[in-house]
């Protein structure tokens, strides 16, 4: 069996594995094959955050697949009223533009974003009472938090600030934002990432934290 990944990373190879003493239900041997997972470049540069980068640090050395160029492109298609989508040519989601565009850039609760709480009468991501809707599509669902992650470019101090200023966002907050990912110590929790310093934390499920809707990737 191989695992492929719908995102273009750098690869990395692991080779066939054939599991001594164990057989199929005929009695063949069981052979696994663990995939190829393709992870992406950090951001950091020879320059950046350190100039110059030291010897063998992430940032000389720069495993992983470039990003293309530009990665983030603006999209004015289906909108009204000044609204933007971002696509992420590296991973091909699709992102909410203005953050202030999904409940006027106020926090929710894990619970409510997802509407396993459906008293509350605001937008949210869990396909039922109020699903948001946006530049003419009603697919837009909470970002995992390995997408949340995608977004942050570890030779900047401050992740929100990147995005807003040169990646085309607006109104990204230096703030947490939830994942649709359950901490699994505590399924009374779920995983934030923080967008000022890229910080990946649990919080419970009742508190409230930024939302930042997401579609795709492109192809789903």
């Amino acid at each position: 069996m191989r695992l492929t990944l719908r995102y273009a990373f750098s690869t990395v190879v692991i080779s066939v594995l054939l599991l001594s003493g164990c057989s199929n239900n005929d009695g063949t041997p069981v052979t696994v094959q663990k995939g190829i997972i393709d992870l992406p470049q950090t951001g950091q540069t020879k320059t950046s955050p350190i100039n110059p980068a030291s010897a063998n640090s992430d940032g000389n050395l720069q495993e992983g697949v470039a990003w293309p160029s530009p990665r983030f492109i603006r999209d004015t298609s289906g909108c009204a009223d000044g609204g933007f989508v971002i696509t992420d040519n590296l991973t091909g989601l699709i992102w909410l533009g203005d953050a202030n565009d999904y409940n006027s850039g106020n926090t929710q609760s894990w619970n409510i974003a997802l509407n396993t709480d459906s008293s509350d009468t605001n937008p949210n991501l869990g396909g039922g009472t109020n699903q948001f809707s946006y530049c003419g599509h009603t697919d837009w669902r909470m970002p995992n938090r390995n997408e949340l992650l995608s977004l942050v470019n570890w030779s900047k101090s401050s992740i929100s600030v990147w995005l807003n200023d040169t990646e085309g966002f607006s109104n990204l907050a230096p703030d947490n934002y939830w994942s649709s990912s359950v901490y699994a110590p505590n399924t009374g929790l779920a995983w934030i990432i923080s967008m000022s310093f890229g910080r990946a934390n649990a919080d419970f499920k009742s508190n409230g934290a930024q939302v930042l809707p997401v579609r795709g990737p492109i192809g789903d």
